[in-house]
């Protein structure tokens, strides 16, 4: 337990982060960020789908249904339990990229430094310790797999399926995604 909430709070920490610390634009370099977390750049990247760094209503609502439809293997219009999991797991991992690309600013390496993983963090303990046990192969930087796993992500939960699928058919309509899902899971 004492594991699992140092994680959520690293976490935390991490979604925090300052704008600061992406200064020249996290991987791509360019110059101006606005004042925003590290959880909205992230939301920023993924869904400011014209680039003008707003996100409107009809961007997010795009980028979902493109989600929801790729999901939707047998093109049933519908997502089973299996499909939404998979879903998740995509887009769980498409947020995991994204974070890294910002954390990383320095793009004369692949890997995230210790530096990257905790600016703008109050270099704790914890902090320090997590790093180096993600850092599986000992080589002072986090791949994109060991930052994944240091996340601790998840596939879709039967909870999160359940709460979306409003009419209980066990299977999700591109209304129940659209109309349920906040946050992961089906959360508001």
């Amino acid at each position: 337990m004492r594991m699992q909430t140092t994680a959520i709070v690293l976490f935390t920490s991490l979604l925090a982060i300052s704008s600061t610390s992406f200064a020249k634009g996290g991987h791509n370099g360019s110059a101006n960020h606005t004042g925003v977390s590290a959880k909205s750049s992230v939301f920023t990247a993924i869904y400011d789908t014209d680039g003008n760094g707003t996100v409107t209503t009809a961007e997010v609502t795009a980028v979902r249904t493109a989600d929801f439809n790729e999901a939707d293997g047998d093109d049933s219009a519908t997502l089973s339990l299996a499909e939404y999991q998979n879903l998740e797991t995509n887009t769980q991992t498409r947020e995991i990229s994204k974070m890294f690309e910002i954390l990383n600013t320095d793009t004369t390496s692949s890997g995230l430094t210790l530096a990257e993983f905790s600016a703008n963090t109050t270099a704790t303990t914890a902090v320090t310790n997590a790093f180096a046990l993600a850092d599986t192969d000992g080589d002072s930087a986090l791949s994109l797999a060991e930052f994944t796993v240091l996340q601790g992500y998840k596939t879709g939960s039967i909870w999160g399926f359940a709460g979306l699928d409003t009419d209980a058919s066990k299977t999700l309509t591109l209304t129940e995604f659209l109309a349920g899902r906040v946050g992961h899971g089906g959360k508001r």
